[in-house]
């Protein structure tokens, strides 16, 4: 996308209520970037470790997002180190670069490794699984951020299309995450034992 169309992106974000994140691949795009007033700068994958890149990133003061795929926590740490320099606030993603990558290979436990390495830091999961049961999972491991691709079509051409989900697979991707925290807290309710089903089936003492 060009610079205006970028420009018409963030403005369509401001519209609706939605924050504006974009990936620099370059100081180039970075510079453009910062002109851009984003919400946050997304860091792939493909910059975990870019010490100098992620210097210029940090000194703008902006919140950051960045993935871990294809790196070693050696990698992380310094990438994070950097980061955190900048006093700007850090999610760190879990990822597996692999496009796609299969259900038996997204090592989502090590969500944990890194709730419990980077505690001060928000912890999330960035997927290429062509499923949706990988948000709830990454959210019962501790994610709260959450990355995944998106596709008007999966049939389209192009490196991610064919695991990326379409507008419904979105929905209900979001529709699940957000459930899974209903589903496991709440207290027992006041009428526990008195509930509709027990009056017309439980067991009672009758004279």
């Amino acid at each position: 996308l060009s610079v205006d169309e970028m420009l018409t992106v963030r403005q369509r974000c401001r519209d609706v209520g939605v924050d504006f994140i974009c990936t620099p691949f370059d100081e180039n795009s970075l510079s453009a970037l910062s002109k851009m007033d984003p919400d946050a700068i997304k860091v792939a994958s493909f910059d975990l470790g870019n010490i100098p890149f992620l210097e210029k990133i940090a000194g703008l003061g902006l919140p950051v997002v960045i993935s871990t795929g294809g790196g070693n926590l050696d990698h992380v740490d310094a990438s994070i180190a950097v980061l955190t320099l900048g006093r700007a606030e850090v999610a760190v993603l879990h990822c597996v670069s692999k496009y796609p990558c299969p259900y038996d290979e997204l090592l989502l436990g090590r969500i944990v490794l890194l709730k419990e390495r980077f505690p001060e830091l928000i912890i999330g999961s960035s997927d290429h699984f062509n499923g949706i049961s990988s948000g709830p999972i990454a959210f019962m491991l501790g994610a709260t951020v959450f990355e995944k691709h998106v596709t008007f079509d999966r049939s389209n051409k192009g490196t991610d299309h064919s695991f990326a989900l379409e507008k419904e697979g979105f929905r209900k991707f979001v529709r699940d995450v957000k459930r899974t925290s209903k589903m496991i807290e709440g207290e027992l309710p006041l009428e526990l034992g008195r509930e509709p089903v027990f009056k017309k089936l439980g067991k009672s003492v009758v004279a």
